[in-house]
């Protein structure tokens, strides 16, 4: 359609071609690269000729053929070393060539990427990077290797993918982890396909035996780990440095037991505010719906809460993973959140999909 636009646009006796090529890349995930160039030749009646280039990327999951996002590939801030490794890679090739703003056209790049054999290939438009951009209608690509990613790559690429057309809804889980509760909830979530966010305490994580295997297995099958602070405390009545302290303890052991670092965090009571997540330097994000399982540690009660809503679109579910019936009423609820539509995601995967990008770190969005 902008082809013919385009060639419709020309004026009379002015000609137009459009070449086509493609790339295609078997990846290390189950995932299939292809990238789409496009040249558009255009001479007016003079014979003056432009060139227009273009080029589009594409990651297909190979289990279903569903294209593939950032969201779905990368779980962190990949952002930030794609700009430092692309950045070097481009300033060692191109040097004083690049223009002023580079490091801007960089950062506008960083979603147009392919997945390729050896690693993430990133596009320029070299008449937009560099202040000489050498043959008419040239592209640039840098490939940075999988290895810089490893540590934000999501353990479940190509494997689930979120639909942003259809409802989705946070289950979240407090208090953890528990040695024998925690791992009734992830075998479930296992057999439903599903995923929520834990809000674990570095307390237990530090002190809980299991927490290694735990929480290695809570990011191999999709879920999100949030820091719900060390000790529990009221954060109202900590100084600046006794919350530094509680954020810095719990960040620590979730790295030390997991290997990655917490993506979101929830004051204990819900008791946040921006100064505090600030100090903890991650989104702060409490609930929309709370079923108060700790209060009724009723299976019954704690579903109400939550079946009894006639949009669960977008909410966010406050549970406890160290209560029994939570973990009676998770069996019934997963099933029947299938049944009613709904997808489950993890709370960085709400905010993307429903609220216009991921949360922002030392932010606090209170309750939505």
């Amino acid at each position: 359609k902008q082809f013919n636009a385009g060639k419709a646009s020309l004026p009379p006796g002015g000609k137009s071609a459009l070449l086509v090529g493609y790339e295609s890349y078997e990846t290390p995930e189950k995932v299939q690269g292809v990238t789409l160039h496009f040249l558009n030749r255009k001479e007016d009646i003079d014979g003056n000729v432009t060139m227009e280039t273009k080029t589009v990327p594409f990651n297909f999951a190979t289990k279903n053929g569903i294209p593939l996002s950032y969201i779905h590939i990368f779980s962190g801030d990949y952002e930030g070393i794609y700009k430092e490794e692309a950045s070097k890679l481009l300033e060692k090739e191109y040097g004083k060539k690049m223009k002023e703003d580079a490091g801007k056209i960089i950062e506008d790049n960083s979603e147009h990427f392919v997945m390729t054999d050896k690693g993430f290939k990133f596009y320029y438009d070299s008449v937009a990077l560099l202040e000489e951009e050498g043959e008419e209608g040239e592209i640039i690509a840098v490939e940075i290797p999988y290895d810089s990613f490893r540590p934000v790559m999501r353990e479940d690429i190509g494997e689930r993918v979120i639909d942003p057309s259809k409802p989705m809804v946070a289950l979240t889980y407090d208090d953890g982890p528990d040695p024998v509760k925690t791992a009734e909830l992830l075998d479930l979530y296992e057999e439903n396909d599903a995923v929520c966010t834990f809000f674990e305490l570095g307390s237990n994580v530090d002190n809980v035996e299991e927490s290694p295997r735990l929480l290695k297995r809570m990011l191999s099958i999709g879920c999100e780990i949030g820091s719900h602070t060390y000790t529990h405390p009221n954060l109202y009545t900590l100084s600046p440095e006794q919350i530094k302290v509680e954020a810095d303890k719990t960040s620590a052991a979730i790295k030390k037991a997991s290997g990655r670092e917490p993506t979101v965090f929830r004051p204990a009571y819900g008791n946040g505010s921006p100064e505090i997540a600030k100090i903890f330097n991650l989104p702060s994000v409490n609930w929309t719906i709370d079923t108060l399982d700790w209060s009724s540690k009723n299976k019954d009660a704690i579903l109400g809460h939550i079946t009894g809503c006639s949009d669960l679109d977008g909410h966010i579910v406050l549970m406890h993973s160290i209560h029994q019936p939570t973990v009676d009423a998770t069996k019934e609820l997963l099933p029947w959140l299938t049944l009613q539509g709904y997808q489950t995601v993890t709370v960085t995967e709400l905010f993307q999909y429903r609220y216009g990008g991921p949360p922002e770190k030392g932010v606090d969005y209170g309750y939505h």
